[in-house]
């Protein structure tokens, strides 16, 4: 039992004195990945019914500072999604691309960035212009909330 004690008290103590700080930003330094999400929603009355889209893109984390980093989102493709969801089985199916929501999304995708605060592996203050709309930024949150 001492044995077991000394060892979590030697980890505290290891936790405290090594905290984790998240990746390293350096000035020089760009993070790319390629992102896939889903936004699906069940229809009203269907509860194994499910639509949504599926974004596919890649994603560009650059420091702008010690501790602020800017999302691009570079590329992305919009397809439309349906199908059922239940607890132990799911099966969405991904259809063609919507040309709507790319006509619509994808110039706002690509032509603004977000910066937000990363410190300790946490992110603070999201930044982003006023007129972006509320579904262009929920997606830019989405990828963000990877990191986090």
């Amino acid at each position: 039992m001492s044995k077991i004690l000394l060892v979590l008290a030697l980890l505290v103590l290891a936790v405290q004195a090594f905290p984790f700080r998240g990746p390293e930003t350096q000035s020089s330094t760009k993070y790319v990945f390629d992102y896939n999400g889903f936004a699906v929603t069940s229809l009203e009355g269907l509860v194994k019914k499910h639509v949504g889209f599926h974004i596919a893109c890649r994603v560009e984390f650059v420091p702008v500072n010690d501790d602020k980093l800017m999302l691009k989102i570079v590329d992305p493709y919009l397809y439309d999604v349906e199908g059922t969801w239940e607890k132990e089985e799911e099966s969405l199916d991904v259809k063609t691309i919507n040309v709507e929501l790319m006509e619509k999304l994808k110039p706002l995708l690509v032509e603004n960035q977000v910066v937000f605060k990363y410190v300790n592996g946490k992110v603070f203050e999201i930044e982003a212009k006023s007129e972006l709309p509320d579904e262009v930024l929920n997606i830019f949150k989405g990828i963000i909330n990877l990191i986090q």
